[in-house]
């Protein structure tokens, strides 16, 4: 066992304690008492205690069809920007372990004109969930890209298709920059894919 001893002015007393292989570590400020630091190990007499690493998450996992509409732009945002952050978007939904997704140019060879038109207007509850139902898809999102003031605003809205509810929310400001909106796309998806399996699978 080695110890060392140093007279400081002002010093943080730590105790260390093993169960198992972590060690746990308390900490207290004390100005009065002289600084040791004791290990029963001397491979490790480094001075220094690391906390276990947490466990890693599960992977984020999803076992559903989600019917993506074209995103809408408000507020003078150039239509190009909606189109290319539902592409964007398609694409991170994608990379969620189970999702598959359904764009506006698929709905064009699986449903009749009259379906869709109300498709590319599409912008409520009732309207996302019967598109969805005639296409069999378990969630609809729909959502606007808008400009308030200097910053962008992303709003985002899943529908389940077969219970007529809305299953997640999303409505997030950013600078309006568009960098910083491709940026921010994929934490986005993650978390309305989040969203979504909190509030339960549609299988």
């Amino acid at each position: 066992m080695s110890v060392k001893r140093v007279a400081a002015p002002f010093l943080l007393l730590a105790a260390a304690c093993r169960s198992g292989s972590p060690y746990v570590v308390t900490v207290r400020a004390d100005p009065t008492r002289d600084f040791a630091t004791t290990w029963d190990d001397p491979a490790r007499d480094t001075g220094f205690v690391s906390e276990a690493p947490e466990p890693d998450a599960p992977p984020l996992r999803l076992d559903a069809t989600i019917l993506v509409l074209d995103l809408k732009t408000l507020g003078g945002v150039d239509a190009s920007v909606g189109i290319l952050m539902t592409k964007q978007l398609l694409t991170r939904l994608e990379e969620v372990q189970g999702v598959k997704t359904v764009s506006v140019e698929d709905v064009d060879t699986m449903l009749n004109v009259e379906k869709q038109k109300d498709a590319l207007g599409c912008a409520s509850t009732a309207c996302a969930a019967e598109i969805g139902g005639a296409l069999g898809t378990d969630y609809v999102v729909y959502g606007q890209v808008g400009r308030l003031g200097d910053q962008y605003n992303l709003n985002l809205t899943a529908v389940a298709s077969k219970k007529n509810v809305v299953s997640a929310r999303m409505s997030e400001l950013m600078p309006a920059d568009e960098n910083e909106l491709a940026s921010r796309l994929p934490g986005i998806a993650r978390e309305l894919i989040n969203k979504i399996a909190g509030g339960g699978s549609a299988r």
